[in-house]
């Protein structure tokens, strides 16, 4: 310290001792004074300040140095992401910080005009999901017309609104309106259309028959002429792409009932002349064809061999009698077998009788 000078150090008793103890003094020469300290005072403070000292050395050298950086782990940076490509999901990580620079990554090709959200400069952070959506082709059938789109993947329902089409309650589809598109798929939308309808029907009478035996049997007589009722009937009519599929009938109403016909009918016989022969068969379901009795005579065939009889109205001729000279008559098939004929016979020996 400027202007300190130790002048003396000394014994109380003023014998100055081989070395200070701390019963010595040590006089101590200031600027303007002299002062006496003890020496005992003087080496405790220069002991706490070696102590001091020392302890602030060893604190720096015993210290912990920081350790060199180390440099990133790779693995450790890596960002949990979700994938999703046309559909198809996968969890996977990436340590890039673009959505462009961890699809390079994944080695995923997309399109030029695919859909990717976020966009490829997005910076990824934890848990986002990457979603790529490509363009494929797709046909609606409706109402007659096929048509043709490439879209992204999204809902039936959606793409139908894209085309402005619309479906009835009764409308069918072949596929879920909630349901994504699928490449190449073919979506069928039938029209369906329910209408209900009145209409007039007429009720057929019936006709009843009286028999009188004073009458011939050729003879008939309308007792009452028969007309035919009407009715009204509500039907339900379901229509497919404008063709009819079904109808169903709601409800029924007479408006007015049938008249029935009758008719009285004679049931005397009354044989005129007669003859026997060959019964051959033909197609002539509204009468039989003879060679002896004139057109609209009415006769009665009875089968020798079965006894069983029909009676016919003559309305035309035959046999030919030069291929068939034993024929006699030629009756409607269905009159030939009514007669009961063996199965492999083609004529049958009859008795033909005119009927007055």
């Amino acid at each position: 310290m400027k202007g300190v000078h130790i002048i003396q150090v000394y014994h109380r008793s003023g014998i100055l001792p081989r070395s200070p103890a701390p019963w010595y003094n040590i006089r101590v020469s200031l600027p303007n004074e002299t002062v006496d300290l003890p020496a005992r005072l003087l080496r405790r403070r220069l002991g706490v300040l070696i102590l001091i000292l020392t302890s602030a050395l060893a604190l720096v050298w015993w210290w912990p140095r920081p350790a060199p950086p180390v440099p990133p782990n790779p693995d450790l940076l890596k960002i949990p992401v979700t994938l999703d490509v046309d559909g198809y999901v996968i969890q996977t990580t990436t340590n890039r910080p673009t959505v462009d620079e961890a699809l390079a990554q994944w080695n995923v090709a997309y399109a030029d005009d695919a859909s990717i959200i976020p966009p490829p400069s997005h910076t990824i952070t934890a848990y986002d999901t990457i979603s790529i959506r490509h363009r494929f082709p797709v046909a609606i059938l409706v109402d007659g017309q096929e048509i043709g789109d490439m879209i992204f993947a999204m809902p039936i329902g959606s793409l139908l609104l894209s085309h402005g089409i619309t479906l009835n309650p009764l409308d069918r589809i072949d596929a879920e309106i909630s349901s994504l598109c699928s490449p190449g798929q073919m979506i069928r939308i039938v029209r369906v259309v329910e209408e209900i309808a009145v209409l007039s029907e007429e009720i057929p009478y019936t006709i009843s028959y009286v028999d009188d035996d004073t009458m011939s049997i050729i003879e008939k007589d309308v007792s009452q002429g028969g007309s035919n009722g009407t009715r009204e009937v509500t039907i339900k009519r379901t229509f497919v792409d404008g063709e009819i599929e079904s109808e169903e009938e709601l409800s029924s109403v007479v408006v007015s009932e049938p008249v029935e016909k009758v008719i009285t009918r004679g049931t005397l016989i009354i044989i005129g002349d007669s003859e026997e022969g060959y019964a051959s068969y033909y197609d002539n379901p509204t009468g039989a064809a003879s060679v002896t009795f004139p057109r609209g005579t009415y006769v009665r065939v009875t089968s020798q061999q079965t006894g069983r009889s029909v009676i016919v109205h003559i309305n035309d001729r035959g046999p030919d009698q030069r291929e068939h000279p034993d024929r006699i008559i030629d009756l409607d098939e269905s009159d030939f077998f009514a007669l009961d004929p063996p199965w492999y016979a083609g004529t049958i020996y009859v008795t033909v009788e005119e009927l007055l």
